[in-house]
């Protein structure tokens, strides 16, 4: 190629590169040329300088977008955003306005915003941005752009073209936010100086807001979309607001040569595309949008104002109330508005009541209310509008004005009858306040206020005055003035006058001395007052002690006069026994008082030694006459007690005691070391929880974890980030010299030449333009030049990276040690001590004494009574009875003296006994009564001196004194009671006693007795009998056979052996037990122990012996308990070692497709296995090679060794999923949970799936440990691991987790019974008791489980009840763990034979005798059927036995389920009585004895014989021996008895009275109320409800409402009043009822049922 060829095509290079450089960028020229020579207006202002023509300034005026509103009218967001960058030095980017500043840029750039003035800072307003350089006192310096376009801060500067509409100035800082200001719509500031470090600048799309065309009714906003990446633009819209209400929007697609465009400019006609014509001079936000890349991008709300005048709004009228008095002025109020320059107009029109209107005006615009008043009464309409250069359309207040002439208020007050009384009357202005009158009041009473509201009076009105009746304090005092009570009582009522102190000894109550508590009329205090109580008896005694001494008593008293007059008399003290005998003579003593005095402690003497119980104190006026004048005063004679000591005294004392207790405590202390000195160690514990030391640091070297018993090594890893991920970013640019220009240009291709220029950051530049579809970003200060544009290369995504690091920490275990010691025991103490594991106690018996009194006083003598009526006016008054010898009362001749009452009605009655016996010595006995007040005493009647009289002495045969009485001459003897001679029977006495005239002798007759020998066989029911005369030698019928027994003779009930007859006999046939040979032999049948085991006793089990490579597991037979036979017993051995567990080459998982797995044991063993759910055996599959797995499978597996026991059985689960899982569809969340037993979590899981709805199946593969629920709800119910899998129901997916079950607990490893069978009959109950093992498991209860229900019932405690005849089984779970003890339990019929039980066992009858048998159950009468062995000798109906002839027959009563019991009748010859006796008839011709049924099949009672005492020989004894039946309690029955051989006739018997067997009337209980369920943990359901009188309750629960589904029910007894049932099904809900029952017999009657109770079962 020619040169010249080569230099035109660099010259045209060239010029495409200067041509593309003036035609992406003409306005540099442009603007450089309009800023030469450019100078900022008042620069240097407060030190401020600031050259426009500079950077930032220049750069920003060279953006295309951007730079046309440089050094112009409108410049003042470049201005700011150029001096922001100046002060910050941060890389800003040109803002488009204030408003963007402060709602969102200043974050871009790391600035903060906020209301306070500080500099440096840009100050943002609504329409303007200029910036505050300092704050110099009141004064804030300002720099700005633009400021031709606002009018700014007044005329403080001036400045135009030439200054690039730029400046700087002063003014007060006030000025900043005041409407003195450019405008009134400052919004804050942007601080510039405490921003953070340059933020990153995002390089990705945007939208920012450019300009706004403005016309009078239209804008046309403008705003530039940025798109670097080249996304897809698919929509642009605007919405426009008027006072942020919005009036339009618009959106519209862009158009498809922009969709793609890295910048693009949108624009919306408001008028012509939204349809909106907006009005003059208002202001409007608008905000533009655009969707790129499928989100939408905002600009910020941008206000601006209409060209042209805006028309005033239409005034919103308001006034503060709708009515007023009339002549009050009424203001009505609107906001102001600057549009309204003509001010405002405003017509009042009355319309109703007159024809009033007013029109008034205003002239400022900034006026804001208007008042006038109203002249007359009635309703007033309000209407104005606003003056501008147009009016605004008129407006209505809302409401209607009403005036109201003035009211009248009338206060009155109302007398207590009633009656008004006006107090004044005022004409108040409508809505003003009344003036209540002053000085209001009444007598008594309290004035409180007015009723009524007349603070704002709106009509006519009465106001009532209001009183309170005053309260005043009555106070009641004793004569000494002490308060008694106090009372508050309303004026005019009266107070309750209390009960007046007791008074003085000797005083009564005489009043009050004020009625001032009745009809109060003020405060008042009322006093007690007293008088002497009566003027007959002037003196009072206080009788203070007496006591014995050792030759005599002393009596101690005081004694006091009345106040009125002198009193001269005599004291006399008189001892008597407990019984009121006198004792001793009198002893008296002499005394005068004068008014009112006092002695205190005097003392009489009575010299007397023996013993007496109490002293009387008598006052009379002297011995002669005896009149009482004091009350008598009567005092126990004092006897002190012994000290306590724990000897007994002599029992001739009085002797009281108690127990005393001492304890010795043991105290306890732990320590750290295993040495204690003086303590004994109880146990040792290892630590539950670890002691941990602190964490080491973090190592990359690998660290390993170890446990064992008393120490340990935690592990934690942490993987650490080296460095992030992060991108690189690759920039160039290309700077060439434009010569035309004279200055370097920066652009992205090397087509212009240049040099190429390279960097790279870790963060992206700002964007500050594009350039022909490429992006140019700035860097902040340049990387190599100033003014230097960078392009994006390309950029790099580093991924981070990352290191593994370990730390540890040690954690150690000790040993507490647990001591104890005894203290010293306590001294002796009677606060009661209880025995416990920490507290030894002793108990003692402690004595304290006192002499005797009433044991050995003297009581002796007859007692005497004497009574009569004295005239009723001696009623109440005091009587001395006196009992004398001789002539006159004196301590010598006094045989009694007394004191008594007179009745209300004159009567008196008095009973005494003398302290001698009257005797023809004492002579006759004189009875006076000296009454009070009377001058001389009452005769009432002479004690003569008894006659003679004479001994009679009445002896048995023997001799022996019965009875010795002493009888009046001519009177007669009492026959006494005939004590009994054993094997006799009394006749009559030898001499008759009447008209007795000398001292006699009487013996008793008697004759000697027959009795009855019954022979009994309880074992065969087999019984006859005999008749015997006293000392007759026995003879004995032939005995029975008895399996497992001999024979071995006859002996009485209590087991002697009797030869001859001395009384009614029961003798029984007594039987020895055989016993038989239990060997027991090897397992080599040699004999290794032999036994002789009694019938049906228990063999004593052997050691066994132990043999090589085997365990012992018991006997080939438990013969051996409850011997019945020879028995020969081997044992049985199982071998020692178990096969090793076999093992799976593949764990339990999920798979795709079908799997291959194979089994290994240990040698020569042999596996078996299942896959249907069943426990492996040896009669299993047998394994035989590799198993293929295609389908979910849950395979277990055991081996079995040659000389080994089978293996434990292992399980693995295999999910076989239909798809793959690669990209993780199904996923749980966690690969493993560790839970405690008894808790439980919920699985969470990701599923992404092309059916969301799917859903999830779960599988526990051991439910013993954890069991899964339907919503993926994992129980822990034991110890161990296991794996749960999730699979979506379509099987396509799978996973799984693992579940690892822990506890602190102690499990139950066995549990055993009282009891492994069980046999009972209805309502028997069986208490069963279960033992745990280990005796430390943490739960010892257990839960008791009936298979059937209907058969037996059991209870939380174990108690056992059978219900009917059948079998069940019972078992015990443990509440923790799986262990389970089981027991046969078998119900027989309904009543069991040992206790179903005849009224008696045997019965004694005469010949034609009658007598009743019953059989009972449980205390209750049964219903029989009833049959007699031997109808010859006695026959039975309804349990009536009627004896027909001498022997035995054996009578049977049979229930109605066929269960028997029997009883013996004995039936004898009538007895006859023997010729010549004078027999006196017996009380009873057969013994009674009350006999209470036991459980036992004999009878341990032995009749008595009880013969009856001598009576007149005509009368006969009459038996009823029927017994009383109490169905409802323990039966007492009261049998015939033996009979008795008497000499009197066959006494009469009456029939007896059948018991009423009939089924009784039975009345149902009330509905059950109260009924509550609960759900309790563990899947149980308590019920409980209100407890009544009933005998029992019935329990229903079911799965629905009508109790059709799974209905359970329960039965309990009435001492219930809840019940828990167990094993229910988790989630399912039950319903329950309950309801009372009551029965008598086999009569059950049934209450309705209770309401039903819903309960879901949740734990």
């Amino acid at each position: 190629m020619s040169r010249k060829s080569i230099r035109l095509k660099i010259f045209l290079a060239r010029l495409l590169v200067v041509v593309m450089v003036v035609t992406s960028i003409p306005f540099y020229q442009k603007q450089e040329a309009k800023a030469a020579g450019y100078a900022i207006a008042n620069n240097g202002t407060g030190g401020i300088n600031i050259d426009i023509m500079a950077s930032p300034f220049s750069d920003f005026a060279r953006i295309q977008t951007w730079g046309k509103y440089a050094y112009g009218s409108q410049g003042c967001a470049w201005f700011a955003s150029a001096r922001a960058r100046q002060i910050s030095g941060k890389n800003i980017s040109m803002i488009w306005s204030g408003q963007s500043w402060y709602n969102s840029q200043y974050r871009q750039f790391g600035f903060s915003r906020g209301q306070e003035i500080k500099a440096p800072a840009l100050i943002c307003y609504q329409g303007h941005v200029a910036v505050l350089e300092k704050i110099d006192g009141n004064t804030a310096y300002i720099s700005e752009g633009g400021t031709s376009y606002y009018r700014n801060w007044g005329t403080y500067y001036r400045c135009g073209q030439t200054n690039g509409y730029c400046t700087v100035h002063a003014i007060e800082v006030g000025e900043i936010k005041s409407s003195a200001g450019i405008r009134n719509d400052f919004m804050g500031f942007v601080y510039l100086g405490n921003g953070g470090s340059n933020p990153q600048p995002v390089a990705n799309a945007s939208i920012q807001a450019v300009s706004c065309d403005k016309y009078d009714n239209n804008l046309v906003p403008r705003a530039k979309v940025y798109n670097p990446n080249g996304q897809r633009v698919t929509t642009v819209g605007i919405t426009i607001r008027d006072n942020n209400n919005v009036i339009a929007s618009k959106q519209e697609t862009m158009k498809p040569e922009g969709q793609y465009s890295h910048s693009s400019n949108i624009w919306f006609d408001c008028r012509t595309e939204c349809g909106v014509t907006l009005r003059p001079g208002h202001v409007y936000n608008w905000q533009i949008y655009a969707n790129v890349g499928g989100k939408t991008l905002y600009t910020d709300w941008i206000y601006d104002r209409t060209t042209g005048t805006e028309k005033p709004n239409t005034p919103a009228f308001s006034t503060a109330k709708t009515h007023y008095a009339v002549g009050d002025a009424v203001t009505v109020n609107w906001g102001a508005d600057s549009n309204a320059t003509g001010g405002y107009s405003l017509t009042i029109t009355q319309t109703k009541g007159g024809t009033y209107t007013k029109t008034l005006t205003t002239s400022t615009a900034n006026a804001t209310s208007l008042a006038f008043a109203l002249p007359s009464a009635g309703e007033y309409k309000i209407t104005g509008f606003a003056q501008g250069s147009s009016n605004s359309d008129v407006a209505t207040l809302n409401k209607t004005i009403v005036a109201h002439d003035p009211c009248k208020v009338r206060f009155v007050e109302f007398d207590k009858d009633g009656q008004e009384n006006l107090l004044c009357e005022q004409t108040v202005k409508y809505g003003y306040a009344a003036t209540a009158p002053l000085g209001i009041s009444r007598k008594g009473y309290t004035f409180l206020g007015w009723k009524g509201e007349y603070s704002n009076v709106t009509s006519d009105r009465t106001i009532e005055a209001q009183f309170k009746r005053n309260t005043y304090k009555i106070t009641f005092c004793d004569k000494d003035d002490k308060v008694i009570k106090s009372e508050s009582v309303l004026f005019e009522d009266s107070a309750t006058a209390p009960e007046p102190p007791e008074a003085e000894k000797g005083y009564v109550f005489a009043g009050w001395d004020s009625e001032d508590y009745k009809n109060v009329q003020g405060n008042a205090t009322i006093k007690a007052t007293y008088v002497w109580a009566n003027d007959d008896l002037p003196v009072v005694i206080t009788l203070n002690k007496c006591e014995f001494k050792d030759d005599g008593y002393i009596v101690n008293y005081d004694i006091k006069n009345n106040p009125n007059k002198r009193t001269k008399g005599r004291a006399l003290v008189s001892l008597k026994t407990s019984k009121g005998k006198l004792l001793d003579s009198t002893e008296s003593k002499a005394f005068s008082l004068g008014k009112g005095e006092e002695k205190k402690g005097i003392e009489i003497y009575v010299p007397y030694e023996g013993a007496a119980t109490k002293a009387d104190l008598y006052i009379i006026n002297g011995f002669s006459k005896g009149i009482p004048i004091s009350e008598v005063a009567t005092i126990d004679v004092a006897r002190n007690w012994s000290e306590w000591s724990p000897e007994k005294p002599d029992d001739n004392n009085e002797i009281e005691t108690r127990t005393e207790y001492r304890h010795q405590d043991k105290e306890t202390t732990t320590t750290r070391t295993n040495a204690n000195a003086g303590w004994s160690l109880d146990k040792s514990v290892l630590d539950g929880d670890w002691n941990y030391g602190a964490w080491s640091g973090w190592t990359r070297n690998s660290i390993s974890g170890y446990t064992n018993e008393t120490s340990k090594r935690e592990v934690q890893t942490q993987n650490v980030q080296d460095s992030a991920a992060r991108t690189l970013y690759n920039w160039y640019y290309y700077r060439y010299y434009n010569t035309n220009a004279k200055t370097f240009y920066y652009t992205y291709s090397s087509s212009m030449g240049g040099t190429r220029y390279d960097w790279q950051t870790d963060y992206c530049l700002p964007v500050i333009g594009t350039y022909s579809g490429h992006t140019g970003y700035k860097p902040a200060g340049g990387k190599n030049f100033s003014a230097e544009i960078w392009f994006l290369a390309s950029t790099q995504n580093i991924a981070a990276s990352s290191h593994t690091e370990w730390r540890y920490r040690d954690a150690t275990k000790g040993y507490t040690y647990y001591w104890s010691r005894w203290k010293d025991w306590t001294g002796w103490s009677t606060n009661e001590a209880k025995e416990s594991n920490t507290s030894k106690v002793e108990t003692r018996t402690a004595y304290r004494y006192r002499a005797k009194m009433k044991d050995v006083e003297d009581n002796s003598g007859k007692s005497y009574t004497v009574s009569g009526t004295l005239d009723r006016e001696l009623a109440g008054k005091q009587a001395t009875l006196l009992v004398y010898k001789n002539d006159e009362p004196s301590d010598s001749n006094n045989e009694y003296v007394g004191q008594v009452a007179i009745g209300e009605d004159g009567s008196y009655a008095y009973t005494f006994i003398p302290r001698q016996a009257i005797s023809a010595k004492t002579g006759d006995y004189t009875v006076a009564l000296a009454i009070e007040g009377a001058e001389n005493p009452v005769f009432l009647e002479k004690i003569i001196a008894p006659k003679p009289e004479y001994t009679v002495t009445f002896k048995d045969d023997e001799g022996n004194i019965i009875d010795t009485q002493k009888v009046m001459e001519g009177s007669s003897a009492t026959s006494p009671k005939v004590p009994d001679k054993e094997h006799y029977s009394f006749v009559g006495w030898d001499f008759g006693f009447t008209n007795v005239r000398d001292d006699m002798e009487i013996t008793a007759q008697y004759v000697k007795n027959k009795y009855s020998v019954a022979y009994v066989n309880w074992e065969t029911k087999e019984a006859e009998t005999k008749v015997f005369s006293y000392g007759d030698p026995l003879d004995y019928p032939e005995e029975s056979v008895i399996e497992g027994y001999d024979f071995v003779g006859w002996t009485t009930l209590d087991g002697k052996k009797v030869n001859e007859v001395t009384d009614n006999l029961v003798l029984m046939a007594n039987y020895k037990i055989q016993t038989y040979t239990i060997n027991f032999y090897d397992k080599n049948e040699k004999l290794i122990n032999s036994q002789k085991v009694e019938y049906g006793k228990d063999a004593i089990e052997p050691e066994h012996e132990d043999v090589d490579k085997m365990d012992f597991k018991g006997w080939n037979t438990y013969g051996f308990i409850q011997v019945k036979s020879d028995l020969d017993v081997y044992p049985v051995y199982v071998w020692k070692e178990t096969t090793e567990t076999p093992s799976c080459d593949t764990k339990s998982g999920v798979f795709t497709e079908a799997t291959k797995v194979k089994l290994s044991a240990e040698k020569d063993a042999t596996i078996y296995y299942t896959t249907d759910g069943t426990t492996p055996n040896v009669f299993s599959n047998k394994y035989t090679g590799e198993l293929t797995i295609s389908a979910n499978t849950y395979l277990q597996f055991v081996a079995v060794a040659p000389q080994k026991n089978m293996s434990e059985v292992q399980a693995v689960s295999f999910l076989v999923a239909s798809g793959e899982d690669d990209q993780g569809a199904l996923v749980v969340k966690k690969e493993k949970y560790k839970m405690d037993r008894g808790s439980e979590t919920k699985i969470t899981y990701f599923l992404s799936h092309d059916n969301p709805n799917i859903g999830v199946n779960f599988y526990s593969l051991d439910d013993n440990i954890a069991t899964v629920a339907e919503d993926g709800t994992v129980h822990a119910n034991n110890v161990g691991t296991t794996q749960v899998f999730v699979s979506t129901k379509d099987n396509k997916y799978a996973d799984y987790c693992e579940i690892e079950v822990t506890t602190d607990d102690v499990d139950v490893e066995s549990i055993s019974l009282n009891k492994t069978s069980v046999t009972g009959i209805k309502n028997e109950t069986i208490q069963m008791q279960a033992t745990v093992y280990p005796e430390n498991a943490t739960d010892q209860e257990v839960d008791w489980y009936v298979d059937d229900n209907s058969v037996a019932s059991i209870t939380d405690q174990g108690e056992l009840t059978i219900l009917k005849k059948g079998t069940t089984k019972l078992r015990a779970y443990a509440k923790s763990g799986t262990c389970i003890a089981e027991c046969d339990v078998q119900g027989l019929n309904e009543y069991q034979e040992s206790k179903l039980q005849m009224s008696t066992q045997y019965m004694y009858l005469y010949e034609n005798d009658l007598d009743i048998l019953y059989a009972y159950y449980n205390d209750a009468a049964v219903e029989c059927t009833w049959t007699s062995q031997n109808e010859d000798v006695a026959t039975v109906k309804d349990g009536v036995i009627t004896a027909k002839k001498e022997g035995h027959t054996v009578i049977t009563a049979t229930a109605e389920d066929g269960t028997q019991v029997t009883s013996m009748v004995i039936v004898s010859k009538e007895k006859l009585a023997e010729p010549g006796a004078s027999p006196e008839p017996t009380e009873s011709a057969k013994p009674t004895e009350s006999v209470k049924p036991t459980e036992s099949a004999k009878p341990t009672v032995t009749p008595v014989v009880t013969p009856g005492p001598t009576a007149d020989a005509s009368e006969e004894p009459q038996v009823t021996p029927t017994p009383t039946v109490s169905p409802s309690t323990q039966p007492t029955v009261t049998p015939s008895g033996s009979p008795t051989i008497a000499p009197s006739n066959k006494p009469v018997v009456q029939p007896p009275k059948r018991p009423n067997c009939k089924k009784p009337v039975v009345k149902a209980p009330a509905k059950v109320k109260g009924v509550k369920v609960k759900n309790l943990k563990g899947r149980k359901l308590k019920v409980s409800w209100s407890w009544d009188i009933t005998d029992g309750y019935q329990i229903q629960y079911a799965m629905n409402r009508k109790f059709t589904k799974k209905k359970k029910t329960v039965t309990l007894n009435s001492l219930l009043s809840k019940k828990t049932f167990k094993h229910l099904k988790k989630n399912k809900t039950y319903y329950v009822r309950v309801r009372a029952f009551r029965e008598s017999g086999n009569v059950k009657k049934y209450g309705k049922w209770s309401t039903v109770k819903k309960i879901k079962i949740k734990k």
